[in-house]
């Protein structure tokens, strides 16, 4: 991610439009408590198509990010269904 922010700088890209949000694989936080069903993940019911791409590498999707509706990258995974931990 470092080297992404780094060449995004060189691009000229204005380091306050530079968003970074880092997800790992920790355990879970609630080991033991029944899961939900699973669903398939597919892009939010309001996509536009506008918006920085964010692609979800294990899920296979990619969809565009509006920060006026979702405050977070997470948020955004949540809409899709995309499983994160």
């Amino acid at each position: 991610m470092a080297d992404m922010k780094e060449a995004l700088s060189t691009f000229g890209i204005e380091p306050e439009r530079i968003h970074i949000e880092i997800f790992n694989g920790r355990e879970p936080m609630t080991s033991g408590a029944v899961s939900a069903a699973t669903r398939n993940p597919h892009p939010p019911k309001d996509d536009t198509g506008t918006g920085p791409l964010v692609s979800f590498a294990r899920s296979g999707i990619a969809v565009h990010w509006k920060p006026s509706a979702y405050q977070s990258i997470l948020e955004l995974a949540e809409a899709c269904d995309a499983p994160v931990r």
